[in-house]
């Protein structure tokens, strides 16, 4: 770790009025966030995708994730908004889908 570095920490540290007392018993991921809180900003940027209506839009015939997701993409391209990447959109909506315990069901005709 450079000079710099320890030193711009201490420096924060001074200015909000933090002790190693204070941080002790934290996960470092916390003490990062305390100490540096605009880092994770960017994650606010983006639109966040409705995924409760994306899993009912599945159920219909022909819908895939790369159709809902263009479809995404274009409603926050009208709006202003900046949309996530196809890769962060999947992911999250099978975190949604693993949160709410759901799933899909297929019929197929063999």
């Amino acid at each position: 770790m450079s000079k710099s570095s320890v030193s711009d920490v201490f420096q924060i540290a001074q200015e909000l009025g933090i002790s190693y007392e204070d941080v002790k018993d934290m996960r470092p991921e916390e003490v990062y966030n305390l100490f540096y809180p605009d880092k994770h900003a960017h994650e606010t940027l983006f639109e966040a995708p409705n995924y409760e209506s994306i899993h009912g839009e599945l159920s219909k015939i022909g819908v895939t994730l790369k159709l809902l997701w263009k479809e995404y993409r274009d409603q926050c391209s009208a709006g202003g908004g900046i949309p996530v990447g196809y890769t962060k959109f999947c992911t999250g909506y099978t975190r949604f889908t693993e949160a709410q315990n759901l799933t899909n069901h297929l019929t197929h005709k063999p």
